[in-house]
């Protein structure tokens, strides 16, 4: 078997047992980027993140009890995972983390966007909660391109410096549509333009002007 290694930060709940998570919450919960040692896999449903998810949502397969430190990043392996719905799981713990019913269901707006820094010509990768806004600076004008890390295609929505809102599917790996076809180009944007944008599923993405 091809693993890789998830370093587990040990927490309280990643010793609940299913029974216990499954009562604690009946509302459906937010699935997230699953990030490689961040532990607990089995308290979250993941939208991105994983190798071969074909656009489904997996969370840890609750067999396998307290999530290990070796772990198969594949979600077709069924021994570690179980495809779950992306809507309606109910499996997180209580009602807080990433219950899509909670206080902060829809997570930052537009209107109070992550301050996600500037962006130039430099390495920008950062990983990006789903249907979270952000907002950035651009350092420089030129061609705004986004790199796609996740190993799927993402819908990329912004508001431009116009105030215009705008969207473009980020195609992943090398599907895009310039420099090298790595890239997607995306606008022209000048210097000290702030940019307030976000990713349908997030995950890991590198943003850079050229």
């Amino acid at each position: 078997c091809d693993f890789k290694v998830a370093y587990v930060i040990p927490s309280s709940s990643s010793v609940a047992s299913s029974s216990s998570v499954a009562s604690s919450s009946s509302v459906a919960c937010k699935c997230i980027a699953w990030v490689n040692g961040t532990g607990d896999y089995n308290q979250h449903c993941y939208s991105t993140g994983l190798e071969e998810m074909n656009g489904k949502c997996y969370t840890m397969n609750r067999d396998r009890g307290n999530p290990p430190v070796y772990i198969n990043n594949k979600a077709s392996d069924t021994w570690w995972w179980t495809e779950v719905s992306c809507t309606n799981w109910t499996g997180c713990s209580g009602n807080g983390g990433n219950s899509s019913s909670s206080s902060n269901s829809e997570g930052k707006t537009s209107d109070n966007p992550h301050n996600d820094g500037s962006i130039n010509n430099n390495d920008h990768r950062h990983d990006y909660s789903a249907n979270e806004w952000y907002s950035a600076t651009f350092s420089n004008g030129g061609n705004f391109v986004i790199q796609n890390h996740t190993g799927s295609d993402d819908t990329f929505t912004y508001i431009d410096c116009n105030g215009t809102q705008k969207t473009k599917t980020i195609k992943a790996g090398q599907n895009g549509d310039c420099y090298g076809n790595w890239w997607n180009c995306v606008d022209t944007v000048s210097g000290g333009c702030t940019l307030k944008f976000k990713f349908s599923s997030g995950g890991q993405f590198d943003l850079r002007v050229w």
